[in-house]
């Protein structure tokens, strides 16, 4: 009996080795089993065309992969890659857990093949994560597989980075346990680097430093790119953006790497000790910026290639650099150089898991992550050593300061004595000097007010003259009247006596008549009085010419009144024209006068500015005509843009460009010696100004000249 027991025993467990040996690709689960990985018994196959699944099923080009995490590489064309395995257990626990722990696959799917027929399981980075049966960046499948039955599993794996295949089968409690492990692992690695952020950010915002604003940067991103190597960030920050997911881990490489570029540049000093070195780490800053904008454009495999080959160069040149620093005695060096050290032991790990060269295991899976808090925790360390470098340079700098601030104090107590006596000497000269200057200006100031007084005497001499000539004419028309007025007045005075003579004598009426009658025929009684009325006329009209240019000269005159009066410009420019109407026998004055509001104003001042203006005119005519005729002055009012405008044309010899430049300058005149001191222009411009309004000047040489004054309607 017992040995009937033994030998059914004994052919079980030859069966099962048997099976074991004829399936390749077959793993074995049993009470004891508690986490297998299962990459050796993996059989592979890669094609360039999407199969389906009975294709793959009737495919007798599976290949053994013989090592325990199968590396399918990376292609820049798109790759399918499948992987056949068959499960038995013998156990009485139906449920197995499959776990791919490598979360940077895009698409991933599980076909199991039963009796029943296909189920298809669909996951990967292009999926929600809010999809995934089981919420863990792992892609994880639980395998319920009744007891000593064989199911057989063919995976499908496509990406445009490296695929590897760490894929263990377990129970629940040893999956998880691994899991906490490495999510521990992941854990302490954030926040040491959130420790080093905060810290070093405090820091910056207290010294002002590039150099921890780049550290920073290059931490932040170092760490963002090791937790989305895990899955932890598609999990946590980003689960229903699968399209970002698929592109971060590059995105966060590249920035990290510009980053660590531009912080060794800054805190090793690349650019004052080499140049070379410094346009290298440039080329390769721009190699990152390329492979992140490849990125951005859906070229991933071309971005993760160049990504991985720029990360290679960045690593080994950062070496170089920071070990030239130390040799150069820069103290902080020491542990950059020793921090990158370890980081490029831990990337070089890394790469030859990557290359298939080093096996995948938790070892090499997490050296990068574990380099990398070694290394910027050594960072910090540098950059600490670096704050008590610079303090200790500005402590040396301050004494320095400080020895120089006491050699200029001796330096300044011993020049104190010849200053105070320079500074007397030269207040005595200063002294001198200013009494020299006070009396240049006093005889500067006397010659100013008798070139002023010259101007106005030479002025008034040219308006006595004018005056002089214009009220000749009426005078001496009146004058002329009064002799035949005087001897008609004497006639009718002595026809009074006589009619008197005749009232009072005897004589008879007819007598008287006769006598009267003779008398009249005599003085030509009716010729008198016709000769006395036009005589009195044109006593009229002479004293009435009189009074109008004495009304205008009272309108000319009020040049030096110092109120602001309402008046009418035309009437203005009437009294000026009636001063120098002597000046326009031979000059054709047209006047276009608009209808103009009363202007508030110095109107003596303004009738100065129109004289001088005028008196110009007519000397460039003169200059130009002679005594010929020909001359021509066009004087135009008007309003616009609520300013008021008076225009004075001429048809003189023009100006020069230079001229007109300078026509507005205090003693400036191209009139000959006598012909004037040269104000009449400036004082005109300066009127103007008061008035707050302007003067053009438009010339053209052999044309003749205009000048527009503009004057704002109302002065405030």
């Amino acid at each position: 009996m017992f040995y009937t027991l033994l030998s059914k025993k004994f052919l079980v467990a030859s069966l099962i080795m048997f099976l074991a040996f004829c399936c390749k690709a077959q793993v074995l689960i049993t009470d004891q089993t508690k986490r297998l990985k299962i990459g050796a018994q993996l059989e592979l196959l890669q094609t360039e065309e999407d199969l389906k699944i009975e294709e793959v099923m009737r495919s007798t080009n599976f290949k053994k992969s013989g090592s325990h995490v199968p590396n399918l590489g990376v292609n820049s064309n798109k790759q399918y890659n499948w992987a056949r395995f068959s499960v038995t257990n013998k156990s009485s626990n139906p449920v197995v857990f499959l776990d791919l722990a490598y979360p940077l696959i895009d698409r991933i799917d599980l076909y199991a093949v039963t009796s029943s027929g296909i189920e298809q399981r669909v996951t990967g980075q292009l999926q929600p994560f809010e999809l995934r049966a089981i919420k863990h960046p792992n892609y994880i499948f639980d395998l319920r597989i009744p007891k000593d039955s064989t199911v057989t599993y063919y995976l499908q794996a496509v990406s445009a980075e490296p695929i590897f295949l760490p894929i263990s089968i377990g129970r629940q409690r040893h999956l998880w346990e691994q899991l906490n492990t490495e999510t521990l692992i992941v854990g302490i690695f954030v926040g040491i680097s959130l420790v080093m952020i905060a810290y070093n950010l405090f820091l910056f915002f207290s010294i002002r430093d590039t150099s921890y604003l780049w550290y920073i940067t290059y931490v932040l991103f170092l760490c963002l790119t090791h937790v989305g190597i895990k899955g932890y960030s598609y999990q946590y920050l980003w689960p229903g953006n699968p399209e970002f997911e698929q592109k971060s881990v590059i995105f966060f490489a590249c920035l990290s790497s510009i980053g660590g570029l531009m912080f060794a540049n800054t805190f090793l000093r690349t650019r004052d000790y080499s140049k070379k070195m410094f346009m290298v780490s440039l080329f390769l800053a721009g190699l990152f910026a390329l492979s992140f904008v490849l990125t951005a454009l859906g070229k991933l495999a071309a971005g993760f290639q160049l990504m991985h080959l720029a990360t290679i160069f960045f690593t080994l040149m950062i070496l170089p650099m920071s070990y030239i620093s130390v040799k150069r005695g820069y103290r902080p060096a020491r542990y950059f150089f020793a921090g990158w050290s370890v980081f490029t032991i831990g990337m070089a790990i890394f790469i030859l898991k990557d290359l298939g060269i080093l096996p995948y295991n938790l070892f090499t899976s997490y050296s990068v992550i574990a380099a990398s808090a070694v290394e910027v925790s050594l960072l910090a360390f540098a950059l600490a050593d670096r704050i008590k470098l610079l303090k200790a340079e500005k402590e040396k700098y301050q004494e320095e300061l400080v020895q120089v601030a006491q050699q200029n104090e001796r330096m300044v107590r011993e020049h104190n004595i010849l200053l105070e006596q320079e500074v007397k000497n030269r207040t005595s000269q200063l002294n001198e000097a200013n009494s020299e200057l006070m009396l240049t200006l006093n005889n500067l100031e006397i010659a100013q007010n008798q070139l002023l007084q010259s101007e106005k005497m030479a002025s008034l001499g040219f308006l006595s003259r004018g005056i002089a000539h214009e009220i000749n004419n009426p005078i001496n028309f009146v004058a002329a009247n009064v002799s035949p007025l005087r001897r008609d007045v004497d006639e009718l005075f002595h026809l009074i006596e006589m009619m008197e003579e005749l009232i009072n004598s005897k004589a008879s009426v007819p007598e008287k008549k006769k006598l009267l009658r003779e008398y009249n025929e005599k003085i030509d009684f009716d010729y008198l009085k016709t000769e006395v009325n036009y005589l009195f006329n044109g006593i009229a009209e002479g004293s009435g010419r009189t009074l109008k240019i004495l009304d205008g000269l009272r309108i000319f005159s009020k040049v030096h009144e110092n109120d602001l009066k309402y008046v009418d410009i035309n009437r203005g420019l009437d009294s000026t024209l009636l001063i120098i109407n002597h000046l326009l026998t031979k000059i054709r004055l047209e006047k276009k006068y608009a209808d103009l509001p009363a202007l508030k104003c110095y109107p003596g001042k303004l009738n100065q500015i129109f004289l001088n203006i005028l008196l110009n005119s007519i000397h460039a005519i003169q200059l130009k005509f002679g005594d010929e005729q020909g001359g021509a002055i066009e004087i135009a009012t008007g309003v616009r843009d609520n300013a008021l405008f008076v225009s004075i044309k001429d048809n003189g010899i023009g100006m020069e460009e230079a001229v007109k430049e300078r026509v507005f300058e205090p003693f400036f005149t191209t009139k000959e010696f006598g012909g004037g001191a040269g104000l009449g222009m400036s004082i005109s411009y300066n009127t103007v100004k008061n008035h707050n309004g302007d003067i053009e000047v438009q010339s053209t040489v052999g044309e003749g000249s205009q000048f527009t004054v503009w004057l704002p309607v109302e002065q405030n």
